[in-house]
């Protein structure tokens, strides 16, 4: 089985501004909307930080927001990051039309990373925007004339039963990787315990349901992520598509967060002390053969959901110290194109 070296990621990314088209019912910020509602990068500041990404030896760089393609400086940016060899993508939630879809495009942007989270009724009801599962569709048929792109689906307790179904829907414009997040209470979401029980998935209606998607997408040559989700709910076979704390900076499409120096030891340690901050260390995890290969589960996931999904694993022969264990098998997803 080919396998891959776990390499420190070249991708950075540009947290340009908060505003919104949608206010999807898992947002981060979905909690402190109006408080973030002002935050706009200054161009100066987005090239500031292009040449900082650069200077810690970057390549590619991510903007996120709220809604990228909203942001006033969107295209100059992606121009200035151009002009220094940088390349780009747009996380968006696909709101966008035909004629700014194209100059964002014309303007040298490379690649779109669309979140897609359920089927049509669900998509509109999470993202509480009217049709913008349409609207969504028409901007795919238009960018897949010019460019390849990405799938991101957040797991939750909307779309839980539906996961394969989704999947089916995303075949059909042929992304390159659909990557599965499992939501994770983070920002002020931490301290909302009972908002948080009523979000989340329940993770034994996902399991099963997630291990036939992930051998349908790979059927069809499409590479799968799932991130932030514990390696004791999937089968063994897909635990290499699972992207924790402990691995998430080795994945080439995921961010460096401002590690420094680009080695091997500063990101693995990174990797290390985020799990140990963020992720669930007492039982059962504690106890289980998987927990510096998984990292565990997000603490306060693990308070919302009473633990009731997870369980140990042992006496696998694994070995338990090697983080990259499964991972290096996630050939799909872990190859530079």
């Amino acid at each position: 089985m080919e396998m891959i070296k776990p390499t420190p990621t070249k991708r950075f990314v540009l947290d340009v501004s908060r505003p919104c088209t949608t206010k999807c019912l898992f947002c981060y910020y979905l909690h402190s909307y109006n408080k973030w509602n002002e935050y706009i990068w200054s161009l100066e500041k987005t090239k500031n930080e292009i040449d900082k990404g650069i200077n810690r030896g970057n390549n590619y760089a991510d903007f996120t927001g709220g809604e990228p393609t909203i942001y006033p400086y969107i295209c100059k940016s992606i121009e200035y990051a151009l002009s220094k060899n940088v390349r780009t993508c747009i996380i968006t939630n696909g709101i966008v039309n035909k004629d700014k879809a194209n100059k964002i495009m014309d303007n040298g942007l490379d690649d779109w990373l669309i979140s897609r989270h359920g089927l049509e009724n669900t998509h509109n009801y999470i993202t509480q925007y009217q049709n913008s599962y349409k609207i969504q569709v028409e901007f795919i048929k238009e960018i897949s004339k010019k460019m390849s792109f990405r799938f991101n689906c957040v797991i939750n307790k909307f779309n839980q039963n539906d996961i394969f179904e989704i999947a089916k829907e995303m075949v059909v414009y042929r992304p390159r990787i659909i990557n599965f997040i499992n939501m994770n209470p983070h920002h002020e979401w931490q301290d909302k315990t009972l908002e948080t029980s009523q979000v989340i998935a329940d993770l034994g209606i996902v399991e099963p349901l997630l291990n036939d998607t992930i051998a349908y997408l790979e059927e069809q040559k499409i590479g799968v992520n799932v991130r932030y989700y514990p390696m004791c709910c999937i089968n063994e076979k897909y635990r290499r598509t699972i992207c924790n704390d402990v691995s998430v900076v080795f994945d080439l499409y995921e961010w460096d967060y401002s590690i420094q120096p680009k080695t091997f030891e500063a990101f693995r340690q990174w990797g290390i002390n985020t799990s140990k901050n963020v992720e669930h260390k007492e039982h059962p995890c504690n106890i289980c053969d998987l927990q510096w290969v998984c990292g565990g589960v997000n603490k306060h996931f693990f308070r919302a959901s009473n633990g009731r999904f997870i369980k140990e694993i042992t006496n696998t022969g694994i070995q338990k110290d090697d983080f990259y264990y499964y991972r290096q098998h996630n050939v799909l997803t872990l190859q530079e194109r």
